[in-house]
């Protein structure tokens, strides 16, 4: 009675009433019902492939054997008189193992990225897009694509496509660690990618149509309870209880099949999110003098800035067409309520899908196969044929001794040995008793096995499946030896490998998808707050923090500040990185990523070098520049000194901004870089006698350009001196007219100074000395 009791009070509220809630179809009730009713027809319409993706997984695992084949070769143990049957071999040498290997390797060896390229950006509506924008979204998308967690995600998706035929790896938001609201973007792995239940209608090969799609996880019940306690507890008119009885999880296991289930030791309850598109339709109109906007009334809560895009409702609009708003939203789901549900910030859904090998349909259900399921004949006749090649020698008989009687006769323990191990002597009777010589030696009976069609069997089944995986074989030795020089060989590799390249062109795709999510997500996770940090990654490969919304200078070890009022961004080491709700066309480029093409270009710069050192003097900056090594860009800024003159006068234009040369002034530049290093040769192949005459000659006319110099001076300083003398002579003159004037006194005074007058004339008068006299 009390247990009754205590059942009926524990069993989980809404059971009777369920058939109830269905019927009068509450907005909750209605969504939940979409959400089962899609999960359930994406389920069916998947279930045949999911099985196909099953078996080519077993079989890649090393199960290959069919489980009837392994019953059948059994061994048996003695009944009654009939004897012990052994087991029949079945050996396993997994052959997938090979081609899944060596497309994988291609995979990681391309290290793929992408590129954000203007491609449109509606300078006449809405005016340019600064390039800085471009720059930023770049940097940001070179981030998140060189994270660990990236390559990682993308091989692991690409792995399944390669093994079974389809993978997926999504796009996620999380806050940044630390006490701030601020989120960032990253890519995100799906360890079980049997979770992903996609939209059956899309027909893209990378999900990009898709209307909806589940990521789901079975979550034993006791994690259920810790992860989502109010839907546990029952609140929020939740149905579940933590105290619900294995009977009442029975109950709801049968009301909602495949959500919640139970076992002898544990339940679990399937919580999925669930990515939707919800659409809204609005009517674009223009005006007769060309300005456009939205008609009808605008919401209630509208902000200034979006209600300045809507037409006065009396406008005259001479056009008019609908536009569809898409919007994508999220609810995470339990399968009988929502347990939380929000926006999604983006404008696609953010599941990622990548096949291997799409097969075009012939009839309800859709085919996708990586490389195991065509070779999955092949590998088990394979492994049929080895394992009857080994059955067939172990159960070969040992060969018996043909000898006459009485041969063996004292050596009977020798010959016994010598069915199952080697012996050093094996001797035998010539003659019988009575002295009679037998007719020869003892030899063994013919008693071979011919295992030549078997080990024919297994050569054929093993080029089967290089035919029907379309790889090469992974050793250099089955290059066809008429090839001799490597770059045949790599030749005849890649083109081997085109065999498989659509498995690397379909995950380009998907790269591209990926890409275009991203593209999208900076905005609104990164572009909100101004002022916020971010790490974005260079062209060079170098990673740097900016600040996004407001202008920015950086100290000297690289960190952002605000700059000062009034900064102008582009002036005096300022930038400013801002990030628009505008939306603009890109062209998503796939290539290799940056490391990758840098160690490419190392590789063929050297070749250059190594085949004609004379290209150093023109492209050795730029091989240095390809480096990875301590030193190799101070290197490649001293190297850029020792360039030939036209080409660094062209790097000199290009740095200044000017217009490089046409093709015909290029032409002259290999001219004169010809002549230069003809000039350089004749110049080393010089005789060291033509040399010291042309330098002897060169001081000779030295000498003689100083001797005109000396004696040109020395006729400058004759004349100056001849016309003092001649002053003197004239100051000498009046001396004597006024002694005659003043009397003997003034005459011994004029005659003193005369006498003096002489004695400087006469010195001065004396010869100069010669130079090097």
């Amino acid at each position: 009675m009390a247990d009754s009791r205590r059942k009926k009070r524990r069993r989980p509220a809404g059971f009777e009433d369920h058939a109830l809630e269905i019927e009068t179809l509450t907005p909750e009730a209605k969504f939940m019902q979409l959400a089962r009713d899609r999960f359930q027809q994406a389920s069916e319409a998947d279930a045949k492939q999911r099985q196909r993706e099953l078996d080519d997984l077993r079989f890649y695992a090393g199960d290959q054997w069919p489980e009837e084949l392994l019953v059948a070769r059994q061994g048996m143990s003695a009944i009654g008189d009939n004897p012990a049957v052994p087991a029949r071999p079945c050996l396993v040498v997994n052959q997938a193992l090979q081609p899944v290997a060596q497309v994988l390797n291609q995979e990681r060896s391309m290290d793929m990225g992408a590129e954000l390229v203007p491609a449109d950006d509606f300078a006449g509506l809405i005016g340019p897009i600064d390039d800085t924008e471009i720059e930023l979204r770049e940097g940001l998308l070179r981030r998140i694509q060189r994270a660990p967690e990236t390559a990682e995600a993308r091989t692991w998706a690409f792995e399944r496509a390669a093994i079974a035929g389809r993978g997926y790896w999504g796009i996620g938001v999380r806050y940044v660690p630390g006490k701030t609201f601020d989120q960032e973007v990253f890519v995100e792995k799906y360890w079980n990618q049997a979770c992903i239940t996609l939209d059956p209608f899309h027909e893209s090969s990378t999900g990009s149509d898709a209307e909806w799609g589940f990521i789901g996880r079975d979550v034993p019940w006791e994690q259920y309870k810790a992860e989502f306690p109010k839907a546990a507890n029952g609140e929020d008119n939740a149905v579940l209880t933590s105290y619900a009885e294995d009977e009442d999880f029975r109950a709801l296991g049968e009301m909602y099949p495949g959500w919640f289930t139970t076992d002898s030791k544990q339940r679990t309850c399937r919580v999925v999110t669930y990515y939707y598109t919800k659409r809204a339709t609005r009517t674009l109109g223009v005006m007769a003098d060309g300005r456009t906007g939205w008609m009808g009334k605008p919401p209630e809560d509208v902000t200034p800035e979006e209600l300045a895009e809507y037409l006065p409702e009396d406008a005259e609009v001479v056009q008019e067409r609908d536009v569809i708003d898409k919007q994508i939203k999220w609810a995470k789901l339990d399968g009988h309520q929502i347990l939380d549900e929000g926006d999604w910030a983006g404008t696609d859904i953010p599941i990622i899908k990548v096949v291997g090998r799409e097969l075009q349909p012939y009839d309800n259900d859709r085919r996708t196969e990586g490389l195991v399921r065509p070779m999955r004949d092949s590998g088990q006749g394979f492994n049929a044929a080895l394992s009857k090649g080994v059955e067939v020698i172990n159960l070969a008989p040992i060969p018996p001794w043909q000898i006459a009687a009485g041969q063996d006769e004292g050596f009977e323990n020798e010959y016994l040995l010598s069915t199952t191990r080697t012996i050093s002597a094996l001797h035998y009777n010539t003659h019988d008793a009575n002295g009679v010589p037998y007719p020869g030696k003892p030899e063994r009976t013919n008693a071979g096995v011919d295992i030549a069609p078997i080990w024919a069997s297994i050569q054929l089944f093993g080029e089967c499946i290089k035919n029907t995986t379309l790889t090469p074989s992974a050793t250099l030795g089955d290059v066809d030896p008429s090839l001799k020089s490597g770059r045949a060989i790599r030749e005849v590799l890649d083109q081997a490998k085109k065999g498989t390249s659509n498995f690397l062109d379909n995950q380009a795709r998907s790269i591209r998808r990926e890409a275009q999510i991203l593209n999208g997500l900076f905005y609104p996770i990164y572009g909100i707050r101004e002022g916020r940090m971010a790490r974005i990654m260079t062209g060079e490969g170098e990673s740097q923090t900016v600040m996004l919304g407001q202008p920015f200078s950086q100290d000297a070890k690289g960190r952002p500040q605000p700059a000062p009022e009034g900064a102008i961004p582009g002036q005096n080491g300022v930038k400013q990185y801002k990030l628009t709700d505008t939306t603009f066309n890109v062209v998503v480029k796939i290539a290799k990523a940056y490391d990758t093409r840098r160690q490419e270009a190392a590789q063929l710069f050297s070749d250059l070098v190594a085949a004609n050192p004379n290209e150093m003097a023109i492209t050795g900056d730029l091989l240095f520049e390809s480096l990875d090594s301590p030193g190799a860009k101070q290197a490649a800024e001293r190297h850029k000194l020792m360039l030939a003159p036209p080409i660094l006068q062209h790097l000199q234009q290009q740095k200044s901004g000017q217009t490089p040369p046409d093709p015909a002034q290029q032409a002259q530049i290999a001219q004169m870089q010809q002549a230069m290093q003809a000039m350089q040769q004749q110049l080393q192949e010089a005789q060291s006698g033509t040399a010291k005459a042309q330098m002897d000659a060169q001081v000779k006319l030295q000498i003689a350009d100083a001797d005109r110099a000396q004696k040109a001076q020395e006729a400058e300083m004759k004349a100056k001196l001849e016309l003092i003398l001649e002053q003197l002579k004239q100051q000498a003159e009046t001396q004597r007219e006024l002694l005659k004037l003043s009397g003997t006194q003034r005459s011994q005074e004029a005659e003193q100074q005369h006498e003096h007058a002489v004695i400087e004339h006469q010195a001065m008068a004396s010869p100069l000395p010669m130079s090097g006299a």
